[in-house]
């Protein structure tokens, strides 16, 4: 049975939405799985409604007033939640690699109040310094819907659309997990998401000068390696179709990797001997997964992208690699530790699905890639 891309996104987002109302509903005792399930079907029920029927509403007026009064409520429940009360440290390891920072120590040796060093790599950091000075992260994720809106124009959003995917996210068990967690991965895909559709349409549009795009790839990269799983798809599937050269490409490409080589290079000037006996490669290297999975992804990701027609739903295609690591990620941890271990406990987090989250709600809200016409 045919089954369409639109219908295999909202699959997944839900999926991905109910996974999170599952697991922190029934860690309270207050929220079953038909529960979980219901919340997550309503919402969707509701907002497809809402996209599907016209209001002679403004829809940037009712969007201000949406976030106006988030805020307010926000404000009042993060200072009813004291950050030391949560079973999470992404807050803690924001905290304390800068107070390293600002102590003149090495901050890869620093330890979150969890005891876990820092594993995110530089840029990561500086996105946060900003909620990190205000003595608030989570206002990071409310950040990221901001974003998306302000940059409209560039994603080719409606008013009406960019009101429903806020809608969409503020009532998502996923983003109210990441506020009040205090967690940072809905802003950094959102910024990862906003440079690859900069670079997509200016390759769509026969635009080669990627400079500075090139440098913004380098800078993103800085934050999680994952994200060079869209990219690769993109490159990938660019050059097969002949949208962009080789040399081009190349040229670009160590551009990129310079900028992202740059991140570090205070740490490596400053602390050259702490560097390489800490470090983010360090950290992370077998930590989500052992290496030949993540290299059998990457394989995965190049065979895909070379095999994708030249009229395709390119951000559907990135979104659902991502998905599928994190599939393979958590499978992963499933199998090492239990399924209980692994989704109720702490050996696998779960937050790494929103990585998809900006990719597959681009690719709902806006029409279908495959109307557009070919780049010569």
């Amino acid at each position: 049975m045919y089954v369409s891309k639109r219908k295999i996104s909202v699959l997944i987002i839900l999926f991905i939405n109910l996974l999170f109302a599952f697991k922190y509903g029934a860690r309270g005792n207050y929220l079953t799985l038909s529960i979980a399930v219901s919340w997550v079907l309503i919402q969707f029920l509701i907002l497809n409604f809402l996209f599907l029927k016209s209001f002679n509403i403004n829809y940037n007026k009712w969007f201000l007033v949406l976030i106006g009064f988030t805020i307010l409520l926000f404000y009042f429940i993060l200072n009813k939640i004291p950050v030391q009360s949560l079973n999470v440290d992404r807050w803690s390891v924001i905290s304390s690699f800068w107070d390293a920072v600002f102590n003149h120590q090495y901050p890869y040796f620093a330890k979150s109040h969890m005891g876990n060093p820092p594993g995110p790599m530089p840029f990561y950091f500086l996105i946060a310094l900003p909620f990190h000075l205000m003595g608030e992260i989570g206002w990071m994720p409310l950040m990221a819907i901001i974003i998306v809106c302000l940059n409209k124009k560039l994603f080719n959003l409606s008013d009406k659309a960019c009101f429903i995917i806020a809608l969409f996210l503020l009532s998502s068990p996923f983003f109210l997990w990441e506020t009040f967690a205090r967690s940072t991965v809905l802003l950094n895909s959102i910024l990862v998401f906003l440079v690859f559709k900069s670079i997509y349409d200016k390759l769509l549009a026969g635009k080669l000068n990627l400079y500075l795009e090139a440098i913004l790839f380098g800078l993103v990269l800085s934050t999680r390696f994952v994200f060079v799983m869209p990219f690769l798809v993109l490159f990938i599937y660019a050059l097969k179709h002949r949208f962009i050269s080789f040399n081009i490409l190349l040229k670009n490409g160590i551009i990129s990797l310079l900028t992202f080589a740059l991140t570090f290079l205070p740490l490596i000037i400053f602390y050259p001997n702490d560097f390489w006996q800490m470090n983010p490669f360090l950290v992370q290297s077998g930590f989500l997964m052992p290496s030949y999975f993540t290299y059998l992804i990457i394989l995965a990701s190049v065979v895909l992208a070379w095999f994708l027609p030249q009229k395709t739903s390119i951000t559907f295609y990135a979104g659902l690699i991502l998905f599928f690591t994190i599939v393979i990620y958590l499978g992963y941890h499933i199998f090492k530790n239990g399924f209980y271990e692994a989704y109720f406990g702490s050996s696998a987090d779960i937050s790494y699905f929103i990585f998809s989250v900006p990719f597959l709600l681009y690719f709902l809200f806006h029409k279908v890639e495959a109307e557009t016409p070919e780049i010569n």
